[in-house]
């Protein structure tokens, strides 16, 4: 039997949290035949060179495609889309690639949908028809919509804004966030797994920590950083601090990590396996920052969540576990204070509006099912 090969396109530890069991969907799915490109802030050492993490899992096929260096400039993220879309073009007619998936709103997903869509091929796009302001979050998202074959979207709300768009109809499926696959499988870990992974006691639990750049502006980011780790001092909890994604304006957070406050217990980790992510994340108090985990996961989690600042503005959220603040040591300590109130009325693996843990078994038989032929191709807006 003939099989089709998808390629799911990853350039960040934070989607393949989410591309992780769409990849064992896949790969399990009969009529399909899995690629990994691996890119983006994967291939990058100061962020963990999370690759092999990639590569361990040990897909059928997996290949790397270098595009950013770890140079913090607007200027690099554009010439690394470049490479990117280079690389990946001559990547897919290599392996005969006939399906592109990617998702969400960075560079990598926009540079796989660009040389998926320019190649000829059928792509795919993942968490489309979202809102969130972020540096260029938006406008390359919905660039991706509009490039996009499929659109297999996380919620209802999505569903709806693409249609507004001008994607039709038959063209959206709602199939869930697949990131909630396996964290609704995860069992909360015990105070002894805990203590091992921040590397000391927290017998009052612990606060993590994940703020990524909205500023091309270093020291304004810098600034945002050690208010946000002073406030979580404030808290007097542990932190478990994960370092932030390569967008512009990130050295001025690493800096700000580099420097903790002197009253700050804390871990910093470059990057964690998602395994180790979700359960840190099921035995937290709460997340601090603006992580689009905190969004997503968090809730399902049943953990709280002090949203820092404007880049998840506009995303549908959960009510009841968001808690939106403004950047500022006095304003997020505020919003910490109520979060780990909050946490203790909360239990896990609660339902939320991002689905039901079954996204990726959805995806894939959304893959086998579509018909690559002139209709799927051959875009019409309905404005």
């Amino acid at each position: 039997m003939l099989r089709r090969n998808v390629c799911i396109v990853t350039g960040t530890r934070a989607d393949y949290s989410a591309l992780r069991p769409v990849s064992g969907a896949v790969s399990g799915a009969q009529g399909l035949r899995l690629q990994v490109c691996i890119t983006g802030m994967h291939l990058l050492k100061p962020f963990g060179m999370t690759a092999r993490i990639v590569e361990q899992d040990g897909w059928e096929t997996t290949f790397r495609v270098p595009m950013q260096t770890s140079l913090d400039s607007p200027a690099e993220q554009a010439l690394g889309l470049g490479r990117g879309v280079a690389g990946m073009t001559r990547a897919f007619q290599n392996r005969g690639t006939e399906v592109v998936v990617v998702l969400g709103d960075r560079i990598e997903a926009l540079a796989g949908a660009l040389a998926g869509t320019l190649s000829g091929l059928a792509v795919v796009h993942l968490h489309g028809g979202e809102v969130a302001t972020g540096q260029q979050d938006d406008a390359i998202r919905h660039a991706i919509s509009k490039l996009a074959h499929l659109h297999l979207v996380a919620t209802t709300d999505s569903q709806k804004r693409l249609v507004r768009m001008g994607e039709q109809k038959w063209r959206i499926q709602c199939v869930g966030a697949p990131a909630l696959d396996v964290l609704y499988q995860t069992a909360v870990p015990d105070l002894a797994w805990v203590e091992s992974l921040l590397g000391m006691p927290a017998p009052d639990g612990f606060v993590i920590v994940a703020q990524h750049p909205v500023s091309p502006d270093a020291h304004i980011e810098k600034r945002h950083m050690r208010q946000t780790l002073q406030a979580v001092a404030d808290a007097g909890l542990p932190a478990l601090i994960i370092w932030p994604n390569s967008d512009p304006g990130h050295t001025g957070i690493i800096e700000a990590i580099e420097s903790p406050p002197a009253n700050l217990a804390a871990r910093a980790v470059r990057s964690l396996p998602h395994t180790d992510f979700l359960q840190a994340l099921l035995a937290a108090r709460a997340i601090v920052g603006n992580s689009s985990s905190g969004i997503i996961e968090a809730p399902a989690a049943g953990t709280s969540s002090a949203n820092v600042g404007p880049r998840q503005a506009g995303r549908l959220q959960d009510r009841v576990t968001t808690l939106n603040c403004p950047y500022g040591r006095k304003a997020v300590a505020a919003s910490l204070a109520r979060a780990l109130r909050l946490k203790k009325r909360l239990s896990p693996h609660r339902p939320t509006p991002y689905g039901d843990g079954a996204a990726a078994r959805r995806i894939a038989a959304a893959l086998r099912k579509m018909k690559i032929n002139e209709r799927l191709l051959r875009k019409q807006n309905c404005y």
